[in-house]
């Protein structure tokens, strides 16, 4: 089995690590080429990489058993991907459970057509959704929020995968037709060792300090402003100690908006910003934390991946109890509820803040179940026992677009005719098997 494993591979894009690490851990099953728009940070891999910005080269994707599109809401990583996709069936990896921002940006900027982007969403959403998408794109109406608009990404699927069951049921619409199936994420980088960083001092972290640290970029939806809120109310032998580590970045202003949170509730020296950092940095911050904190509300991820990369050390990790998060045993992550405003994120802080056994022992648990749950091998071996089922399913998916194309004929040569037409196709096709 020859597969064409189309992704981006910037270090600007989360998806780019799972997706790599996924297609490594398949390409010790099956034969992997790695297609992708080239970018001057694109992460190395020992794989084939093939350039799909190359019309010509594109032409040989025919050849593969499976193509597997990796398509996310981040139109400049992917569109080159979706550009393939609408013109090639294959099997399509979705990373988010909304793709109403990616197909705004495509449709309105990529191709110029923002009544496309209108008329997706007046068909798939309603009347009343595409009219107020229309007079955003107009700036005559501020954000609308994210709808999920994953249809498009199903025109051309022969088989779905996403990252947990919330995200399952948004794209199994026609039960029995096109396989569906949620494979978790693999983990991205194993970590050398279970010990704190032996350079904790290097950082800025006193031997005394509790550091806390989330990771990725700050967004609304991460509860950054809500966490910083949480540590103003813990006790003040908690607040003391902990030092607040967002290993990430922003748009200034958003940076800018989490500091003087900070200065103003008198956590000026409790909270720090690193900004985008090279992986090997960001592993450092992730081996010496003591405690993670990774919330969100909502929840638009099929998978997180900032939550496999944090589950390769054995700290533990404050959450929401939503979407992917929910998914985990209940004495694992430290669940919060989705719309805290910051008191039960404080009060499971505080908890482990205070008591260093109690870290270790969730941390422990925590590192003990996502070891073998996110085991890369794992997801090679249920990835390609999948698209097996997809080979099988082809047969099927033929027939009904041969049905689709005979009744495709109605405007041209009537309808009993053309209904006509698409009977004796799929009496042949019949036949045939």
């Amino acid at each position: 089995m020859r597969i064409a494993w189309l992704t981006p591979l910037s270090a600007k894009t989360g998806i780019s690590k799972y997706s790599l690490s996924a297609a490594l851990a398949v390409s010790q099953l099956v034969g992997v080429d790695v297609w992708t728009t080239p970018r001057e940070d694109d992460l190395p891999t020992s794989l084939p990489v093939r350039d799909l910005s190359d019309s010509s080269e594109a032409a040989d994707l025919s050849g593969y058993d499976h193509i597997v599109y990796n398509l996310g809401n981040n139109p400049t990583m992917h569109a080159d991907i979706f550009d393939v996709y609408v013109r090639n069936p294959g099997v399509v990896i979705l990373h988010d459970k909304t793709m109403a921002h990616f197909m705004r940006v495509y449709y309105t900027v990529r191709h110029s057509d923002p009544r496309r982007y209108r008329d997706l969403l007046t068909y798939y959403c309603g009347a009343e959704v595409g009219a107020r998408a229309y007079r955003q794109i107009l700036g005559l109406e501020g954000q609308m929020g994210d709808v999920p608009l994953l249809e498009p990404c199903l025109w051309n699927a022969v088989g779905v995968v996403v990252h947990s069951p919330d995200a399952l049921v948004l794209i199994d619409r026609y039960p029995g037709l096109v396989p569906v199936t949620s494979i978790d994420l693999p983990f991205y980088l194993p970590t050398n060792s279970t010990e704190p960083s032996a350079h904790r001092a290097s950082l800025g972290i006193n031997s005394n300090d509790v550091l806390v640290v989330s990771h990725g970029r700050i967004g609304e939806s991460k509860r950054i402003d809500q966490t910083v809120r949480a540590l103003s109310l813990l006790p003040v032998a908690a607040r003391e100690r902990v030092q607040f580590v967002i290993v990430g970045g922003a748009h200034p202003a958003a940076v800018e908006r989490v500091l003087s949170q900070a200065r103003a509730l008198g956590l000026g020296d409790h909270v720090r910003i690193t900004g985008f950092l090279p992986e090997a940095e960001l592993h450092a911050w992730l081996r010496a934390a003591d405690i993670f904190i990774n919330l969100r509300f909502p929840s638009t991820e099929s998978g997180s991946g900032s939550l496999v990369e944090q589950l390769a050390y054995p700290a533990p990790i404050v959450v929401s109890d939503i979407g992917f998060y929910a998914t985990f045993p209940q004495d694992t992550l430290v669940r919060t509820p989705p719309a805290d405003e910051g008191e039960a994120i404080a009060e499971a802080l505080a908890s482990l803040v205070l008591d260093e056994d109690l870290r270790s022992r969730v941390g422990e648990k925590t590192y003990a179940y996502a070891a073998a749950r996110f085991d890369p091998a794992l997801y090679a071996e249920r990835l390609v026992s999948f698209l097996g089922e997809v080979g099988l399913n082809r047969e099927r998916l033929h027939k009904v677009d041969s049905l689709g194309a005979g009744l495709r004929e109605v405007e041209s040569r009537g309808v009993s005719e053309a209904v006509s037409i698409g009977i004796e196709r799929l009496q042949s096709m019949e036949e045939a098997t």
